[in-house]
């Protein structure tokens, strides 16, 4: 651990009042200056809950140092791979999400404390599990403030009820949750008429404030019953027909290309585009990488979250390629997908034909957008044309789309480029390449 003392002056103050966040290489600590703060987390973490509590979904905390001559207590907490906007979540993920945050708050209830905020902007998913990492939101108290309901109501309830309503609605949480403080979305469904009709129901819940269990059980209760709709299969639902395709043993030439260069360099972070059910995904895990996973069909996303995830590796999300999330928030704090989502390798696999011929977006900027979340180097995919799979498209073919120009586009910051021998096994035409510095 570093010397405290020597670094301890230099971490800035950010939102949290009781203490500061000083995040250093893999390690995640909290410094607590506040000599109230300093007793009830001491408590807290003390307490025969706080297991239950790290199971349920608060994020794995333990005291690291006290220095009693500076009255400052170090806490560490387990150190998330990837941070989530909370629209990358699918309706379903974002449902499970607002379960954990009540569940947490009831546990913490019973030990005298509750979250200061309620919105979804304190809370990631680990792998497959969601996780409450805002710890310094913790305060002792007995009471649930309006200002909790009218965050919860705002940031969890309206998103959750478009999802359970009707297909019609559905979609439109994805949307709401793309805003931040303000929208047409948080500015309609906040006006007073919408609440006294549609939402009076919910509304009801603030007679619970000053009995927290019963409000949580209700808050529970209705969660459960609006449960996001069923998503039906989509496009590429069946891209993998195949279920039982091992990942840890390469067959073709694709998986052998992919595996080998995970086995040499050895990426400790992995990002795969359009992952779909991830099975490339899990290769990587299964190399020792913490990988992020994101897909643009909300099916194929929930379907990858329910077959497995090895070691709790991968993280999923829900995001087109061509509209990665910008940065926002107060000095755009909030950091967008490119630096969240940042990756030693990245795989681009079965992608490029997609993005650039059928939907048009030029090949520079496909390269531009790999190269942004890329660190060390990109995993390729190039589709020829002519393979069976693009050909029957009949659809025009931009001039610089070819192999020598994705070179030349890489260069600059990829300047070095390795790849296979040409795969043409039914009909296919792919060249699998490998970028790197």
């Amino acid at each position: 651990m570093p010397d405290i003392n020597l670094e301890i002056d230099k971490v800035p103050y950010l939102y949290d009042t009781s203490g500061r966040i000083w995040i250093n290489g893999n390690n995640v600590y909290r410094i607590i200056e506040d000599k109230e703060s300093i007793e009830n987390y001491k408590h807290l973490l003390k307490s025969p809950n706080i297991d239950k509590l790290f199971s349920c979904g608060l994020i794995e905390t333990w005291i690291k140092e006290e220095l009693l001559e500076k009255r400052i207590l170090i806490l560490e907490h387990k150190r998330i791979p990837f941070i989530l906007h909370p629209s990358e979540y699918t309706n379903q993920m974002f449902w499970q999400a607002a379960c954990m945050f009540v569940k947490v708050n009831s546990l913490l209830w019973s030990e005298g404390f509750l979250t200061h905020d309620s919105h979804p902007w304190n809370i990631s998913y680990d792998g497959s599990k969601p996780v409450f990492y805002d710890f310094g939101s913790i305060k002792k108290t007995n009471v649930v403030s309006d200002a909790w309901l009218n965050e919860f109501y705002a940031g969890f309830l309206v998103p959750i009820w478009l999802s359970s309503y009707s297909h019609k609605t559905f979609k439109f949480s994805k949307e709401y949750r793309r805003e931040h403080a303000k929208g047409f979305a948080l500015e309609l469904f906040n006006s007073t008429k919408l609440k006294k009709t549609l939402f009076r129901k919910i509304r009801s819940f603030y007679k619970f404030r000053n009995n927290p269990e019963r409000l949580f059980k209700e808050l529970l209760k209705w969660l459960h019953a609006h449960e996001p709709l069923k998503v039906k299969p989509e496009y590429w639902s069946e891209y993998y027909k195949n279920s039982g395709l091992d990942y840890t043993r390469p067959e073709n030439i694709k998986q052998r290309f992919v595996n080998k260069i995970l086995q040499e360099n050895k990426p400790s972070k992995v990002l795969d585009l359009a992952s779909n059910k991830g099975y490339f995904a899990k290769m990587a895990a299964a190399h020792g990488a913490e990988v992020m996973a994101f897909d643009y069909e909300e099916e194929v996303v929930n379907t990858f979250i329910s077959s497995g995830n090895p070691g709790n590796m991968i993280t999923p999300a829900h995001m087109d390629f061509n509209k990665p999330t910008s940065a926002l928030g107060a000095g755009l704090f909030w950091e967008n997908s490119f630096k969240r989502f940042n990756s030693d390798i990245v795989l681009a696999l079965g992608l490029i034909h997609h993005i650039c011929i059928s939907q048009a977006t030029p090949v520079f900027l496909f390269c531009k957008t790999c190269m942004n979340y890329a660190e060390d180097g990109i995993i390729l995919e190039f589709v020829d044309p002519e393979d069976i799979h693009v050909a029957c498209w009949k659809k025009e073919v931009p001039k610089d789309y070819s192999i020598d120009k994705i070179k030349e586009f890489m260069k600059p910051k990829f300047p070095h480029c390795t790849f296979s021998e040409i795969d043409t096994k039914d009909g296919l035409n792919r060249t699998y390449l490998f970028f790197q510095k």
